[in-house]
């Protein structure tokens, strides 16, 4: 029995409702399947990092990339001369520079991802990458 109110089963609205409700089900079940597929694909591509650091030498000729845990010492080229570049103890530093001001230099040592060092007369930059734990170094307010 159809009531006044429209509460009935003959009811067009409720029809209406129930005949789009299958497909708004699909279409969320559609989207989250998306979602989580854009979630897995974002993890797999983040978490594929190496989390190991590794030292980036670049000068005007070539691009060495080194490893911290194996001592070295490598000298580079540049437009001035050569930069010797020595790595110790997990840690890198330019022991010598053909430039004026030996600011690479005095830099000291670099360990953690995201420091560098750079000799821009001679055109050589030092930087220790990777996925590590970066900490901040400055702050402002």
């Amino acid at each position: 029995m159809n009531s006044a109110r429209g509460r009935g089963p003959a009811d067009p609205g409720r029809r209406r409702f129930l005949r789009w409700l299958p497909l708004r089900l699909l279409d969320i079940a559609a989207l989250l399947l998306s979602l989580g597929v854009a979630g897995a694909i974002t993890r797999w591509v983040l978490g594929s990092r190496s989390g190991r650091a590794m030292i980036r030498v670049t000068a005007p000729d070539a691009t060495w990339l080194l490893r911290p845990e194996e001592d070295q010492v490598l000298d580079v080229s540049g437009p001035l001369g050569s930069n010797r570049i020595v790595v110790r103890g997990g840690e890198v530093f330019v022991d010598a520079a053909p430039c004026a001001n030996q600011i690479c230099v005095k830099t000291g040592t670099v360990s953690r991802p995201g420091q560098w060092i750079a000799c821009l007369p001679n055109r050589v930059f030092v930087a220790v990458e990777g996925s590590g734990a970066e900490q901040v170094d400055a702050r402002s307010y």
